[in-house]
């Protein structure tokens, strides 16, 4: 039910719609209310979407990376975090080369090395959990027709939505701006991974260009 779900923000006369890893701790702390499915037709809508590969890097490097090598607990008592579960979980995955590779010095080889595992095991996982589904689905799942649009890596766009919530966001679990390029530059040169990214978010892909196309 949309009410339940997070990721649906009503502030005001406002409504939000985001993803995981598209401001969405920033927006989390607006004061907020539920919305409600008849909300959708009464007030408008903004969708907050982020570039898909953009999106995937900083979600493996939050959840692959920073909070495997802190150890903590997330919200569901995962140590290290969901995406490791989802790791430990499928057979396809070699765990304990992953973890013998995170445990030692994050070198770029290794770091890309951890990345491809990572790749490799997509397709098998990306439907268990939000952070990792196409950002088109929530859209899909309650009917949503969008009146604005907001590109969160788009300081321009960001600005403008700061206008119109008369409120400054602040940048919450920011990636390292070298890895994230290493990983999209590998990204960029290898097409038997990227292949695998593009397949799985095609839908965001073809949504991003006519958003672009407006």
């Amino acid at each position: 039910m949309i009410q339940k779900d997070l990721r649906c923000i009503k502030t005001d006369d406002l409504i939000i719609i985001t993803n995981y890893k598209c401001m969405f701790s920033s927006l989390s702390k607006l004061k907020r209310e539920k919305v409600f499915n008849n909300d959708l037709l009464k007030y408008k809508v903004i969708f907050v979407y982020r570039d898909p590969t953009i999106r995937l890097i900083s979600c493996f490097l939050h959840w692959g990376i920073r909070s495997p090598l802190k150890k903590k607990k997330d919200q569901q008592g995962n140590i290290g975090g969901w995406l490791l579960k989802e790791f430990k979980n499928n057979s396809m995955f070699d765990y304990q080369k992953y973890n013998n590779i995170l445990e030692k010095e994050l070198t770029e080889q290794n770091l890309i090395e951890l990345f491809k595992q990572f790749l490799y095991i997509l397709p098998e996982i990306y439907t268990k959990n939000k952070h990792l589904q196409p950002q088109s689905k929530i859209l899909q799942d309650y009917g949503i027709d969008v009146s604005i649009y907001v590109d969160s890596d788009n300081n321009e766009d960001v600005n403008k939505l700061e206008v119109i919530l008369n409120k400054r966001l602040r940048v919450c679990n920011k990636s390292d701006l070298k890895q994230k390029q290493l990983l999209k530059d590998f990204l960029n040169n290898d097409n038997e991974y990227l292949r695998i990214v593009k397949e799985i978010y095609e839908d965001d892909i073809e949504l991003i260009s006519s958003i672009n196309s407006i």
